[in-house]
């Protein structure tokens, strides 16, 4: 299936260098799945240093800063408000997706 796409946006919210390997491992781990999303977004909340450090060495992603109310509504708003399709899923870095997109897509169709 080399090629295609999930027609669904992913976004990871992050707000502290601390959880970098987390959120790397969660990117990684979304980007090698068999069927890929359309995009990655990962917002940023409240921490500039990361942010330049997210747009500097995690390739493939969108990246972009919370526009919303400080916080993690605010940074899953923020993400949701520029995703380029219908379809959206929340995950979080502390738990890089295992089950695989597909399982999305089942859910969302039924």
């Amino acid at each position: 299936m080399s090629g295609t796409t999930l027609d669904v946006s992913v976004v990871i919210c992050a707000y502290t260098e601390e959880r970098w390997d987390d959120l790397v491992a969660a990117v990684e781990s979304i980007q090698q799945q068999s069927i890929p999303p359309r995009e990655i977004i990962v917002v940023v909340d409240n921490n500039h240093r990361l942010l330049d450090r997210v747009r500097k060495y995690i390739p493939g992603v969108t990246t972009i800063e919370n526009s919303k109310p400080q916080g993690l509504s605010g940074a899953k708003n923020s993400g949701l408000a520029i995703r380029r399709n219908s379809g959206a899923g929340l995950v979080s870095t502390a738990m890089p997706l295992l089950r695989g997109l597909p399982g999305f897509r089942c859910r969302w169709d039924s």
